[in-house]
């Protein structure tokens, strides 16, 4: 509901803070927990929940709201990399590709799942197509402000 989504914007704003203090963290969370009570599909308030419980290490509550967001949000480049990103931690290599790749589709040259892309090229030992990846992630990174101006 609206509620939900005005604490939403509010949460994304602390999110960046999270890890500076524990107080932040706190606020954050409340915030969270907050718009999942108004809306409990809120793909927003998941990813934040995420990322928190990533920040102290809570890798199965992290998996839960990772999932959960990309679920309220299956076309949320975000989300997909996200859940992409703990099948890698999890070694679940070939799972992890597939969500790097699904992630170029939704959006294409997005750098962050071309640089895990690159990274799991060089797991395997095709360091051609990691190496070429790699320039790819890095060209992408670097014109990431300007993708949208044209």
């Amino acid at each position: 509901g609206m509620v939900g989504g005005i604490g939403v914007i509010v949460l994304l704003g602390l999110g960046v803070l999270a890890y500076l203090q524990v107080r932040t963290w706190d606020n954050t969370r409340t915030m969270a927990q907050h718009a999942l009570r108004f809306d409990p599909n809120n793909d927003m308030a998941h990813a934040a929940m995420g990322n928190l419980t990533l920040d102290v290490a809570d890798w199965e509550k992290t998996k839960e709201h990772f999932d959960a967001a990309l679920k309220g949000n299956p076309v949320n480049s975000g989300h997909i990399l996200n859940v992409g990103l703990m099948k890698l931690l999890d070694g679940n290599v070939d799972d992890a590709e597939k969500y790097f790749l699904r992630c170029q589709e939704v959006l294409p040259r997005e750098w962050n799942s071309l640089f895990n892309l690159a990274v799991i090229e060089l797991g395997r030992g095709k360091f051609d197509q990691a190496i070429e990846l790699l320039n790819q992630s890095e060209k992408s990174k670097a014109s990431e402000g300007t993708t949208f101006a044209k």
